[in-house]
C-alpha cells in the first residue's frame, strides 16, 4: 500500500476530509485522532495490511508520517 493510500486509510478511519491529513499533520492536531480514532485504524490497518500496530509504539508517533513509516517497516518485514 503506498504511503498516499495509508494517509486515506487514516482519514476514513478517522471520518474526515482526505486533504485535512498530510505526512506532516501533528496527530495531536487532529481532534478525531483520540483513543477511539487509534482503534478504528489499528483495526483497519490489521484487517487490511494485516499489520498490528503496538500500542507501546503509538506513544511515539507524533505525525502522520510516522505511522506511515512504521507501517512501512511492519510490512517489508513481512515481506
Amino acid at each position: 500500500m503506498t504511503n498516499d493510500k495509508l494517509v486515506e486509510l487514516f482519514a476514513e478511519g478517522l471520518e474526515v476530509d482526505a486533504g485535512v491529513l498530510t505526512p506532516d499533520t501533528r496527530i495531536a492536531d487532529v481532534e478525531e485522532w483520540n483513543s477511539i480514532g487509534w482503534l478504528t485504524i489499528m483495526s483497519m490497518v490489521d484487517e487490511q495490511l494485516g499489520v498490528q500496530i503496538e500500542s507501546s509504539a503509538i506513544r511515539g508517533f507524533l505525525t502522520v508520517q510516522d505511522v506511515v513509516d512504521y507501517l512501512s517497516a511492519k510490512t517489508s518485514l513481512a515481506s
